[in-house]
């Protein structure tokens, strides 16, 4: 019944390979991981989230590469104003680069 498995059929077994193993193992852990009575996720990503991920890189970069412009204008911006020595361009430059600061802190 529930005893050890008879010698015979332990002669029988083949050894798993590599890949059957690997299959077993995200079998496994689709499963341990899919809540009951949700369909698992597609072993393979859809072409539309392949693009909808490579378009949300290219706006990161694009935001990045105009961020670094801004600070490297608000830098020369607030150079200018202390080689003058004007205090109201200085404090205008000040304000600037706080200004872009916050609004990168809260967007």
């Amino acid at each position: 019944m529930g005893g050890p498995a008879a010698p015979e059929e332990d002669d029988a077994a083949l050894p798993l390979t590599d890949d059957e193993l690997q299959g077993i193992a995200v079998r496994a852990t689709v499963a341990r991981d899919t809540p009951p009575g949700s369909l698992p996720p597609d072993p393979r990503p859809r072409r539309d989230a392949l693009e909808e991920a490579y378009d949300a890189v290219l706006r990161l970069v694009r935001e990045v590469r105009r961020l670094r412009r801004r600070d490297d204008r608000a830098k020369g911006a607030l150079r200018t104003a202390l080689a003058e020595g004007d205090p109201a361009a200085m404090k205008r430059a000040i304000e600037d680069v706080l200004d872009d600061a916050l609004c990168v802190r809260r967007g």
